[in-house]
């Protein structure tokens, strides 16, 4: 799951720019620099064994893999040679059974990353987009937190995985204990419980008193 979400984080920046990328598939429990201090030419035979992205996850929608298919629409989505990417639909619409126009229609709209301006969110929220690009949204009701409309439209990308509308230093957050951060941040953002019977009678008392000194004047 970390793997993928690391290649859907950077390939569209390498895509847009009609780069190849290719998959290298790491023994499970392992990262580079575990398995570089272990042996270095393990990596350097996996590295050497890499596959095309494309041709990958063709083969893993043969085997019905529902997220290689949603995957490889959304790196479509940032193919700027439009042969290439109509060629690509054809091959998962002969897999599929859907029509290419139909393929097309799920095509997700995209901009130019670079070009993408940073708007200013606060320290917290910036934290609670990092946590939960980081960790995920399990037990996290946002519902119960102050979010910035900008800040929730990240989220909302967050949620669809549509890791490219995220900015790099939310991406790259560097915090010395994120986690511990994040938790904070949490506290921070979240809207206080109201005891709603308490509230009422304070409104209540207060409208008495408004009432007398009403009748004073």
């Amino acid at each position: 799951e970390a793997g993928r979400k690391g290649i859907k984080s950077a390939a569209p920046y390498l895509i847009q720019y009609s780069m190849q990328v290719k998959i290298a598939l790491l023994p499970e429990g392992e990262d580079p620099d575990s398995l570089i201090r272990k042996e270095p030419s393990i990596l350097r035979e996996i590295i050497r064994l890499s596959q095309d992205l494309e041709p990958y996850l063709l083969e893993r929608i043969k085997t019905d893999d529902k997220l290689a298919f949603e995957d490889l629409l959304y790196f479509c989505s940032f193919m700027p040679d439009g042969i290439k990417r109509y060629e690509l639909l054809k091959e998962v619409s002969k897999i599929t059974g859907l029509p290419v126009v139909s393929l097309q229609d799920r095509l997700i709209k995209t901009e130019d990353t670079k070009k993408k301006e940073r708007v200013n969110i606060n320290y917290h929220e910036a934290v609670l987009l990092a946590g939960l690009y980081r960790f995920g949204f399990e037990n996290v009701d946002l519902n119960k937190l102050r979010i910035s409309p900008y800040a929730m439209e990240l989220i909302e990308a967050l949620r669809r995985e549509e890791y490219h509308l995220l900015p790099d230093y939310i991406k790259n957050f560097k915090a010395y204990d994120l986690e511990r951060a994040f938790q904070e941040s949490l506290k921070v953002l979240s809207i206080p419980d109201i005891d709603r019977s308490l509230e009422f009678e304070e409104l209540r008392q207060k409208s008495r008193e408004k009432v007398r000194k009403l009748r004073l004047k």
